[in-house]
């Protein structure tokens, strides 16, 4: 399969390799949408800094560059292990993937903290997917990390759930549980912020205000986006 791996910084190489197979627990996925992070640009302009060098593979995956790219994505699964099939995945579901590699037996994956794992890592940059993930024909990760699409749902879109859902976690845990009482100020109109953005209009927040002092977003794509977001 093709996929669009990392060898250095500036160096991303469209390279064929074998396609994944899924092990026991995972489901193999075509790739449909992936999604380009804020994070796969830093390692393309001064990286490796996530991404694992010879000398500090990921302690988990064991992987070093050269990586596959890409954990914002989603598609649809192509393949089952006997175990994905036995808890209800099949061929042919549409399914997002939350990309975050844990441990899962420290202290704060047993408290449901793992986003602060001291093992973290994500598929698309620090290895998983069988050598796949998101800027890839196909990858296979384990069927815990997919969530199920239902048809009405654009694919084009889905893959931009990774990044909504980290506003989304911000604010389950701002402490606030009515919004609709809130005036809100969201200092930085990036992706995070206009996802921010997005999120407390779904919660029903008062007046919302961005501050965005980079005056290179007005001047590209990303800058009319979020002037189009504080009109809404």
């Amino acid at each position: 399969m093709k996929a669009a791996r990392f060898y250095a910084k500036g160096d991303i190489r469209i390279d064929t390799i074998p396609s994944p197979t899924p092990g026991p627990h995972e489901v193999l996925i075509d790739i449909e949408w992936g999604g380009i992070c804020g994070s796969d640009l830093h390692e393309y302009i001064v990286g490796p800094m996530v991404i694992n060098t010879p000398s500090r593979p990921h302690s988990l995956t064991g992987a070093v560059l050269p990586i596959t790219m890409g954990h914002e994505f989603c598609g649809r699964i192509a393949g089952v292990s006997a175990e994905a099939e036995a808890e209800g995945w099949k061929v042919g579901q549409a399914v997002m993937v939350d990309p975050r590699i844990n441990c899962h037996t420290c202290r704060q994956c047993g408290e449901g903290n793992d986003n602060v794992c001291p093992e973290w890592g994500f598929v698309g940059l620090n290895g998983g997917g069988g050598g796949g993930a998101g800027f890839a024909d196909q990858c296979a990760v384990p069927s815990r990390m997919c969530h199920f699409l239902p048809e009405s749902v654009d694919l084009r879109n889905a893959a931009l759930i990774e990044p909504l859902a980290v506003g989304r976690h911000a604010l389950n845990n701002s402490g606030f549980e009515d919004f609709s009482k809130l005036n809100v100020l969201v200092i930085g109109g990036g992706p995070v912020g206009i996802s921010m953005l997005y999120n407390l209009r779904a919660k029903g927040a008062g007046k919302i205000y961005v501050s965005e002092n980079r005056r290179r977003r007005d001047s590209n794509r990303r800058g009319r986006l979020r002037m189009k977001c504080l009109t809404l």
